[in-house]
């Protein structure tokens, strides 16, 4: 069988972990699950009152948070040995799983939500009291009150008393806590499956997590809940209803082994053609091992693949003490199947991925770095603010600067592609603040098609990669990072101005990007007074050290099918002119701070005949990637 074996551990982690493992859903733009947390607060109330010298200041927040290990997939086998052998050119390896091959798949999250409120009495005055040139703004007291509330806490009595009523619940606390480092006092609940063998390594292994919540509508009407009443007093039940299943089946394989040093020839081969007879797996490959060295590393090519489904079905389940129990489901209906017309399987994709496990140590290389960001005063990350990059090395230790590699995916000018560790530290930090710009459409026929931010698609998403380049005191460590990151971008807004403001049909996102017209006020608008024209006030958040700026902007006119509208007469008053809209027109726009005065208006001359109903147009209101687009929605009246 060969000489020279070495004994190895092979997985994603020892012990087994999901928050080491390999992503399920590789989109999110990471090589290994790991924990991500968002906690967000926003000002419900911020005022302050002045009365001679002394000021009064208000303020009320709302916050959440929410953190996330996985969804991932993990295996270990803790003692594989690894026994090498050479043929006629060729070389084999054959790896005994002593300990056979266990894998789990599936999430650990928490959520929470919390509330605040921040009351000050601020005095004028200088400090101390006789230096009058330091008169300023002074607490003379304040008060924070907050509180926070698990939410899955709160519910999980409903959810455990569902679960209950289910033949597989899989949705269990979490006893290890493992989002306790990034989000404070919030329980981790689990949804994970495992599957596989002490005994044998199987070709393929699969595992489900689920969760199938049962609803029973007998406890709704009174003469059947009574008679569940009754049937609870021998441990009995009737249910009858709809469940809804959640599922995100996972199915996984190895595909093939690289051997780094040891070899006769080359630095690293691969060997494959994988075969499988109890607790072994040999693997075959066109280069010859140097049976006098030791490899120093071997990589373990996996492949799996999952597809996420949300489904319903009809229940019926009589169950009277352990006696009897009798229970049927109807056939599920998928429900994303039946909202997008994607099947399961084309949900479904092979995912390659790889874990390294040290020869020389023995162990199974972890990830030992992390890449975290942050906004301005914790706020979300947006463009035109500073964005905090930290990045931590925990147990790594040198007597010399270290550098880390950084790069981002797509690119983006300026942003830094190294960060040094100073000596005898574990952490660095980096700051990069992001512009607005085009954002790529995610059309997968042009990969480089790009539209300007909107509120339909304000959020550009990064993948940013950190690599260490300086040796490692620790062979167990892998010192590599992929981190997804989400920039908001900011964009345009047309709204109603204030002095005119009537409620119309508007945008979900915005309730005053909307006004109606009624192009023949001598007939009938659905009851409401209504004009042949419509005006709006345009503006942009901008931020304090930001002027305001007049730009060139587009507007285009689209019918109900969002396609392009030329009108017999509708016009738009822009700069001081008339200009037809037919179907679009450029003109020069000053972009405000906030909702005043009047940027524009829509003039609507084409007379049409009185139908009993109105038609909705659109107005594209376009300035560029700088500056972002958005959307003006008109409900028009007796139009042609």
């Amino acid at each position: 069988m060969g000489t020279n074996p070495f004994t190895i551990p092979i997985g994603t982690s020892d012990p087994l972990n999901l928050c080491y493992g390999l992503p399920l859903f590789p989109l999110l733009g990471t090589t290994r699950a790991g924990v991500s947390a968002s906690s967000r607060s926003y000002t419900l109330l911020d005022i302050s009152a002045t009365i001679l010298a002394t000021r009064i200041k208000v303020s009320a927040y709302a916050s959440y948070g929410f953190g996330v290990c996985g969804p991932a997939i993990g295996f270990l086998s803790e003692e594989v040995e690894v026994y090498r052998a050479n043929s006629s050119g060729t070389g084999q390896l054959t790896l005994t799983f002593n300990e056979g091959l266990m894998m789990e798949a599936g999430a650990f999250v928490g959520a929470s939500v919390g509330a605040g409120l921040t009351l000050a009495l601020q005095v004028y005055m200088p400090q101390p009291w006789w230096k009058v040139w330091t008169i300023a703004w002074r607490d003379a007291f304040k008060v924070d009150l907050g509180f926070s509330m698990d939410i899955l806490q709160l519910l999980v009595e409903l959810i455990q008393y569902l679960l209950s009523r289910s033949s597989k619940s899989l949705f269990k606390k979490d006893t290890q806590d493992r989002l306790k480092g990034v989000l404070a006092k919030v329980s981790t609940y689990s949804l994970v499956d495992g599957a596989g063998s002490r005994d044998a390594v199987e070709k393929e292994l699969t595992a489900t997590p689920a969760l199938t919540l049962p609803i029973n509508m007998v406890n709704y009407f009174p003469p059947l809940k009574a008679l569940n009443d009754s049937l609870s007093n021998v441990c009995g039940e009737v249910s009858v209803g709809p469940s809804i299943h959640v599922q995100f089946p996972v199915t996984f394989k190895f595909d093939r082994f690289t051997v780094i040093g040891g070899l006769d020839g080359p630095p690293s081969a691969d060997y494959g053609d994988l075969d499988y007879a109890g607790k072994q797996v040999s693997a075959t490959g066109n280069t010859e091992f140097d049976m006098g060295k030791t490899p120093s590393r071997v990589t373990t090519h996996v492949t799996y693949k999952t597809s996420f489904t949300i489904a319903i079905s009809f229940h019926f389940r009589a169950s009277v003490s352990k006696f009897f129990n009798f229970e049927v489901n109807t056939q599920s209906l998928d429900l994303i199947y039946l909202l997008t017309g994607i099947p399961e399987s084309d949900r479904a994709g092979n995912i390659p991925n790889s874990v390294s496990t040290s020869v020389e140590g023995g162990c199974v290389l972890t990830p030992n770095m992390t890449l975290t960001f942050t906004g301005s005063n914790n706020r979300s990350l947006q463009t035109g603010e500073p964005v905090k990059g930290t990045i931590d090395l925990p147990q790594y230790q040198s007597s010399q600067d270290a550098t880390v590699a950084l790069s981002i995916e797509p690119e983006v000018d300026g942003f830094p592609d190294s960060v040094t560790i100073p000596a005898g530290s574990q952490s660095a930090s980096f700051n990069f603040t992001f512009q607005n710009g085009c954002m790529a459409t995610g059309n997968r026929n042009d990969p480089s098609e790009t539209a300007p931010p909107s509120p339909i698609s304000p959020l550009q998403s990064y993948n940013v990669s950190a690599v260490l380049k300086s040796p490692s005191n620790n062979p167990c460590s892998d010192y590599e990072v992929d981190v997804p990151l989400t920039i908001e971008e900011r964009f345009i807004r047309c709204q109603a101005p204030p002095n005119l403001y009537k409620p119309a049909p508007a945008p979900p996102w915005d309730s005053l990007a909307g006004a109606r017209i009624n192009a023949d006020p001598s007939l009938p608008s659905g009851g409401i007074q209504a004009l042949p024209v419509a005006a709006a006030s345009c503006w942009f958040p901008y931020l304090p050290h930001e002027p305001t700026v007049t730009v060139p902007v587009t507007f285009t006119l689209l019918d109900e099918n969002r396609e392009p509208h030329e009108g017999k007469d509708v016009r738009l008053h822009l700069g001081g002119k008339f200009v037809p809209l037919k179907p679009s027109v450029t003109g020069r726009v000053t972009l405000e701070r906030s909702r005043v005065g009047v940027a524009f208006s829509v003039f609507w001359h084409s007379k049409g005949p009185h139908t009993g109903y109105s038609n909705r147009f659109y107005l594209i209101v376009d300035a560029g990637c700088k500056y972002g687009q958005t959307e003006y929605w008109l409900d028009v009246w007796n139009w042609s």
